[in-house]
């Protein structure tokens, strides 16, 4: 389709009759969902009507300006808002609306009669618009954030046996052609079916709709928490009856013995049945025995929930509840400098994900998105990423052959194959018909394979000259094995496994393609193939030579090098013409034998009438050539869709490489020293997590920073909670936020930003920080901290690493604090998880004087002359204070606010005095034992006091103790009497507190 590029006019002109008949259509269709927008083909362009045409205006055109009106001339006077597209416009629309705002789409025939639309696609289910989304990707685009989306779909149905929840669980990506089945137990928070979720990155969910279901409802909540676009389906299509059958038909040959075990499973079944409809396997029949089975084994990742990836900055868009790096790192400030601006943030490092996705292809860059997601729990696995990655490191030739000579240049070897795969259908079907794939795809899958020797070469070299690392002793377990041999085992050795299966497939392409040509840029099946191409070729190669020949000579009629002057070009437009420089352009005037074409920036195009024949007759050859070679090509492209299975298993090894290059290029240009993580299991004795010189990796990436790295050593049951105080924006949340990153790219197989680090496994990371976007889903920030921090205390375990950024707030001081303690002392007390809370409650401190495993931290900060200066390290200890008035004159409050915040605060701690918990740190415990001694004493004088004389005293006035206050007139005297003994013997029982030099009491009777 064509049409202008930059206004919505392509092809708008409709009659009067046309309109009608649209109008028609608009008023009978039927209800849709509020997050489906329709879209209506026309003969050469696409159009949009009514709240539609306002969402394509702005996504496309940025502004509404590009609304026409059917039928009238505004909306007032009966006028439909109408918007029309081009088909390059209409691929943008769907980017946006599938892969970033997780919309459902509809594209509507305009037929007046039609009932329903011709192409359905929703954010897990892509397969109707798979070309347009990304049939043109290339291996110089595969960084876009759509070329990054794995379009995975779940559903999810849920069975109560005994009282416990089971849930059937099942996920697949009809695009990449796989399928996993699982079954997990969960509570009615479903943290495990949230962490899960995000785990295999689901897009969308189906679940069963019923609205009486509890079960249903809740699961809702969580997974639409955790950003994912929900649909419900008829419960009657959770039946599992004819999975086994359904698997069989679907499942690829290397995976039919695992989908025939996933067909036994009690509830994934299920909802495998409801996925395998939503998607429509069965009719697609490019799909049969072509989706690779899995049974998906949650516990063999770390558990990530929504509230995590947030507070970690794993992605850049905005991710799983919440928001994208950039916004992150301005949230919470450089950790090392001033605050950093949201103008002098780097949006690509201001994401873990953006930081370390060096790849060179798009395959690597969506396997990057899903490692971030599943960190390992196994050492053995990670310890062999970390050897592969250090040898990439230490070895630059390799690591710059591997991404530079062979990666960059590598397509997308996943999708290509699922064109063939789909074009061997279609050839089945209609011969000649638009297969979907081409010549040109052939070659570029051939060329990948034709070099994959080379890279064997460059890898063999690496593992027998190993230079440092052949002599190095791997951490993978102490197995004694060296970083060479992870290499060999991990990339090297299957590698060679495949080699041998694609011998036919070069055979043949070199055989069928006429590779010469492809080096003009042309894709041709080679003459000796077949004898009618090769009567062509050989008039197309005569015609070729005489349009050379008349090149030459018409250059040396103007007296031109054609070598350096003038050029022979060939474009659709104009065919073969020439071009000189607008420099020599005027050489052409006068020469009746010369016909100018155009003039443009590179020069000014021209020809001759004999050019001109001779580029029709070429023309004319190749279109016949074209037509005939379309049934062989179709033939070499249903050869090469038989080598899908080897291709993707290649696919998925070069994503792999791709990847631990990326993380050895990461650490290796870092602005400071990347380190290999000691990665130890998390039972191992003496196990330690201790990170010595530790960064924000994200953080110091970002201009103008100068981080200041901190240390941290925690152990479990000795020092395994941290409370850390300190002044606003002095880096606290940058500090606790930073661990857990670095734990986490240490189980992704990761080198990490610190001098040494070790790190016991975790099997979760779980954060409570900020309020994200709550408040947009109706719910208060202090309801938000509630949720989130249940959903820790329900999944944490003594493996797991929790961060809490300033919980409590969003209620009162008294009740915060309360919540807060109460928090703290359950993690530290019961559970034993490493945990990281930053915290202003600076009473909070006072736990470690209860509980021998937890340790006092403070960010340090300087004060002098009214002002502050952040140092941004952190030392053991507490921080008393929060300098939240020194923070707010470095804002550049007002001075008269910034005063009167001054006096305020003085005057409630006048108001306040010290606290309980201040006296227990200012004083020795010798100190305050006596003191509270004396205090009980003196209390329990007081309760042994007669109760008839406190009555006859009643309750009047008498002062502190030793006081002895002047009597009202009138007042009565048996009364009198009653309070002047009252007064005297409280003057003795407090005369031993009143004599006293005890300070703890001298503090106290101060304060009073």
């Amino acid at each position: 389709m064509s049409g202008n590029e930059n206004t919505s006019t392509a092809g708008t002109a409709l009659d009067k009759r046309s309109e009608a008949g649209l109008q028609r259509l608009l008023r009978s269709l039927p209800e849709r969902r509020a997050d489906c927008v329709r879209v209506f083909e026309r003969s050469d362009y696409y159009s949009l009507h009514e709240e539609d045409a306002y969402t394509a205006a702005q996504i496309v055109f940025r502004t509404s300006t590009a609304i026409k009106f059917l039928g009238g001339t505004s909306a007032a006077d009966g006028g439909v808002p109408s918007v029309s597209l081009s088909e390059v416009q209409f691929r943008t629309l769907l980017r946006e609306l599938l892969l970033r705002q997780q919309k459902c789409v509809e594209l509507w025939p305009a037929d007046p009669g039609a009932r329903a639309p011709r192409l359905q696609a929703s954010p897990g289910n892509l397969q109707a618009f798979e070309e347009q989304l990304f049939g043109e990707a290339s291996a110089t685009d595969h960084q876009a954030d759509d070329l990054v989306v794995n379009p995975v779909a779940m559903a999810v149905r849920p069975f109560v046996v005994k009282g416990q929840i089971h849930l059937g669980i099942a996920y697949g990506d009809a695009t990449a052609r796989t399928m996993g089945l699982c079954e997990i137990t969960d509570s009615i928070a479903f943290n495990n079916l949230q962490s899960l979720a995000i785990q295999i990155g689901a897009r969308e969910c189906i679940l069963p709709n019923d609205a009486n279901s509890f079960e249903v409802t809740e699961m809702s909540k969580v997974l639409s928490a955790a950003g994912i676009h929900l649909t419900a389906t008829p419960k009657a299509s959770f039946n599992a009856q004819a999975c086994k059958q359904d698997f069989a038909r679907l499942a690829s040959k290397d995976s039919s013995n695992t989908a025939s075990a996933a067909a036994d499973l009690e509830y994934a079944t299920h909802a495998a049945t409801a996925l395998i409809t939503y998607l429509g396997l069965l009719r697609d029949e490019s799909l049969h025995h072509q989706m690779a089975f899995s049974v998906y084994q949650p516990k063999s990742f770390m558990r990530l929930d929504a509230s995590a990836i947030r507070a970690l900055g794993l992605f850049p868009a905005a991710g799983p509840g919440g928001a994208g790096g950039a916004a992150l790192l301005a949230d919470i400030g450089s950790g090392g400098g001033p605050a950093l601006a949201g103008d002098s943030i780097n949006a690509k490092t201001a994401s873990l994900f953006g930081l370390l996705n060096r790849c060179r292809s798009a395959h690597g860059s969506r396997l990057l998105a899903r490692w971030l997601k599943q960190p390992l729990l196994c050492p053995r696995e990670i310890n062999t990423r970390l050897d592969i990655v250090e040898c990439l490191m230490t070895d630059t030739s390799l690591r710059q052959a591997v991404q530079d000579d062979f990666l960059r240049s590598v397509p997308d070897l996943t999708r290509l194959m699922h064109k063939f795969v789909r074009a061997a259908i279609r050839r089945q079907g209609k011969a000649g018909a638009h297969l979907g794939a081409s010549l040109q795809d052939v070659v570029r899958l051939y060329q990948v394979i034709k070099r994959l020797p080379v890279l064997q070469d460059v890898l063999n070299r690496a593992v027998a000259s190993g230079g440092m690392l052949a002599n190095a002793t791997s951490l993978n377990d102490g197995c004694g094995a060296s970083p060479v041999d992870s290499l060999r085992a991990g990339v090297l050795k299957p590698l060679e496994d495949l080699l041998p299966h694609f011998t036919k497939l070069l055979e043949l392409v070199e055989f069928s393609v006429d590779l010469a040509a492809v080096e003009n840029g042309e894709f041709l099946i080679h003459p000796q193939y077949d004898s009618e191409l090769s009567e062509l070729r050989k008039s197309m190669d005569a015609t070729r030579r005489k349009i050379d020949r008349l090149f030459h000579e018409t250059a040396a009629s103007l007296g031109l090098d054609p070598q350096k002057k003038v050029k022979l070009d060939q474009n659709t437009l104009y065919g073969f013409h020439m071009r000189v420089t607008k420099a020599d352009a005027g050489r052409l005037r006068g020469k009746a034998r010369v016909l100018e074409l155009s003039t443009q920036k590179s020069g000014t195009l021209f020809t001759t009438a004999e050019m001109r024949q001779l580029s029709g007759q070429y023309t004319e050859y190749f279109d016949l050539f074209e037509q005939k070679q379309i049934l062989v090509v179709a033939d070499i492209i249903s050869v090469a869709s038989t080598y899908a299975s080897q291709v993707i298993q290649l696919a998925d090894l070069l994503a792999q490489v791709d990847v631990l290059a990326a993380f050895a290029d990461a650490a290796v240009t870092a602005p400071s020293e990347f380190v290999r993580p000691q990665v130890v299991p998390a039972d191992q004795p003496g196990a330690r997590l201790t990170l010595t010189g530790s960064r924000h990796p994200c953080v110091e990436a970002q201009p103008d920073v100068s981080f200041i790295p901190n240390d941290l050593d925690l152990a479990r049951a000795e020092a395994d909670f941290v409370i850390l105080t300190g002044p606003n924006m002095g880096g606290k949340s940058t500090f606790i936020r930073q661990v857990g990153i670095i734990v986490l790219m240490a189980q992704v197989g990761c080198f990490v930003p610190c001098s040494f680090a070790q790190v016991p496994v975790r099997d979760a990371i779980l954060a409570r920080v900020g309020a994200g976007d709550a408040q947009l889903k109706g719910i208060s920030t202090f309801m938000a901290e509630m949720l989130e921090t249940a959903s820790i205390l329900q999944s944490a375990t003594s493996e797991s690493l929790i961060i809490v950024d300033e919980l409590g707030r969003g209620t009162s001081t008294y009740d915060g604090f309360g919540l807060a303690w109460a928090i703290s002392e359950h993690i530290a007390r019961d559970l034993g998880a490493f945990c990281l809370f930053a915290t202003h409650f600076h009473e909070l401190t006072a736990l470690a004087d209860e509980l021998p495993n937890v340790r006092n931290f403070h960010v340090s900060a300087y004060t002098g002359h009214g002002s502050i200066t952040l140092l941004y390290r952190v030392q053991p200890g507490f921080c008393d204070q929060s300098f939240g008035i020194h923070v707010a004159e470095m804002a550049k409050f007002p001075a008269h606010v910034v005063a009167l915040a001054k006096r305020k605060a003085s005057e409630l701690e006048d108001f306040g005095g010290h606290n309980e918990m201040d006296r227990k740190r200012k004083y020795s415990k010798d100190d305050i034992d006596a003191g509270q001694a004396l205090i009980r004493t003196f209390l329990d004088g007081v309760a042994g006091l007669p109760a008839d004389l406190l009555h006859q005293a009643d309750a009047s006035p008498a002062g502190l103790p030793g006081d002895t206050p002047p009597l009202p007139e009138g007042t009565n005297h048996s009364h009198d009497a009653a309070r002047r003994e009252l007064v005297g013997r409280l003057a003795a029982l407090s005369e031993p507190i009143t004599a006293s030099d005890n300070p703890y009491v001298k503090d106290i009777l101060h304060t009073l």
